[in-house]
């Protein structure tokens, strides 16, 4: 997450997905969705009777559905676009997370924020990684990510969490201490 634009009644913070890692389920879905049909094409004209004809037709089958639900799995869960702005103008806060078919919008008053957090997590590859909590009233909280490698995190996280803390006027940010 950057900012993107600044004064002293507006903040937005923009992240935009890396496009190496957009492009990659896509190519490798339509890859097994070509192979699968190129292998596939090969038996289309008879019902295949041996052993090794059934196997290579299985294996052909089973490229084709994976690339599909590589393909659709990508465009679904994979975000490609993430917007937070802070109108102090309009008392508005608004998140936005963008997939490839659509976009999910939270709109609420900047009076309901509660509190901002930097927090630490694992992925399951056991990769630490850092992001910012925005707790809001009657609401699950908003979790702020890059969507890219930052070099330190932590510190990184921490300095935008200080600029939306001093942009919303709250009390000083303290931040947490990671080290065990």
């Amino acid at each position: 997450m950057k900012i993107y634009q600044q004064t002293h009644q507006y903040l937005e913070i923009r992240a935009v997905a890396n496009s190496n890692k957009v492009n990659t389920p896509y190519l490798w879905g339509v890859s097994m969705f070509i192979l699968g049909c190129l292998i596939l094409s090969q038996n289309r004209y008879g019902v295949p009777h041996t052993f090794d004809q059934q196997g290579v037709h299985a294996f052909g089958s089973m490229l084709l559905l994976a690339g599909i639900v590589l393909i659709l799995m990508a465009m679904f869960l994979q975000e490609i676009y993430l917007s937070g702005v802070f109108d102090k103008g309009r008392d508005v806060f608004c998140w936005t997370s963008r997939k490839l078919l659509y976009k999910k919008t939270i709109r609420r008053s900047i009076f309901d924020i509660q509190d901002l957090q930097v927090e630490r997590d694992t992925d399951v590859d056991g990769y630490e990684y850092y992001y910012i909590k925005i707790k809001i009233n009657n609401s699950k909280p908003i979790r702020i990510q890059s969507m890219n490698s930052i070099p330190n995190e932590q510190q990184y996280y921490e300095d935008l969490a200080q600029t939306i803390t001093n942009f919303l006027g709250f009390a000083k940010f303290q931040p947490k201490d990671f080290s065990i």
